[in-house]
């Protein structure tokens, strides 16, 4: 008898350690950017609420935390980040809290790269999804665990969902079926989203590519291009006058036609790089916005983007 009761007491322990869901409440969704959180609310459907932390516009390299955020997590039962240094900023806003909200990980067990150097896509492309582990260490802006943007190659977006959807059904079981049938639904949709960017890719003349930064490192390595620049290896750091050089001189020699800045950092270098070089800049967006036509959604936005490179490189 003593043993029995001892089994019912660990297991209503363990039960309760759960996050509970009243009926017909909402399971209350953080997530770091609006990619994870369109991916989420693909998912969870009418069952979740999801807020995204970072604002359309904002960078989560150099995102700053307010205190009014706290609040933001009073009622959140789950918090999605990408990790790999990307929110450097989460262990101190759950700290904040009060709260014992652990962060779900999302790039943890994907093969992340490591390097700015532009070859580096190479070794990425022999084995870009093999499972290593990765820490969601406080690494600031410059990333030594690994490039945190994971979500721009749609195979690891899918790796994302899953992990999304075995998150929810989780904490959330009297749901677990609605989860699994609309992630199904949605990794079906980003099968269809990988081959319509593959074909896209395979009809372009120019395969070299300068971006602004290391956000489409994976997207390279998945659709075999190459990179041939990085204008700011880090965030915030500006290149030097031989990068520079370097940098027009790989555009000419490989007749690129554009290169790349994104919405959420300055274009002044790029300006100077393209005028250089004799091209023009446009924008690649990494992170859309709930309010930005066409990017308000996580397909629309590798939509977006895709239908940028293909002005530029097709």
């Amino acid at each position: 008898m003593v043993t029995f009761r001892l089994l019912v007491w660990i297991l209503l322990s363990v039960f309760l350690s759960f996050p509970a869901i009243s009926y017909g409440e909402k399971l209350q969704v953080i997530t770091s950017i609006f990619p994870v959180a369109d991916i989420a609310r693909q998912v969870g459907g009418d069952d979740v609420a999801v807020t995204a932390i970072v604002p359309a516009g904002a960078s989560p390299h150099t995102f700053e935390m307010k205190p009014s955020l706290v609040k933001t997590f009073a009622s959140a039962k789950v918090f999605l980040i990408i990790g790999a240094g990307l929110e450097f900023w989460a262990d101190q806003l759950v700290q904040s809290t009060g709260r014992k909200l652990k962060p779900v990980v999302l790039s943890d067990g994907m093969t992340l790269i490591r390097s700015t150097d532009p070859h580096h896509n190479e070794s990425a492309k022999e084995s870009p999804h093999a499972s290593k582990k990765s820490p969601n260490a406080e690494h600031g802006h410059e990333h030594d665990s690994g490039n945190p943007h994971v979500w721009l190659d749609p195979y690891l977006a899918k790796i994302m969902i899953n992990r999304i959807q075995e998150t929810f059904s989780t904490v959330d079981p009297a749901h677990a079926t609605a989860y699994e049938t609309r992630a199904r639904v949605y990794l079906a949709q980003i099968d269809a989203l990988d081959r319509e960017i593959a074909d896209t890719v395979n009809q372009f003349t120019i395969r070299q590519v300068v971006s602004f930064h290391s956000s489409w490192d994976y997207f390279i390595a998945r659709y075999g291009l190459t990179l041939t620049g990085v204008i700011e290896k880090s965030p915030g750091r500006n290149p030097t006058p031989r990068e520079i050089a370097d940098i027009v001189s790989k555009i000419r020699s490989f007749h690129i036609r554009a290169v790349f800045a994104e919405p959420q950092f300055s274009p002044k270098v790029a300006d100077v790089i393209a005028t250089e070089a004799g091209v023009k800049v446009m924008i690649l967006d990494p992170l859309g916005g709930e309010t930005l036509t066409g990017r308000n959604t996580y397909i629309g936005l590798m939509r977006y983007n895709l239908q940028i490179m293909k002005e530029a490189m097709q």
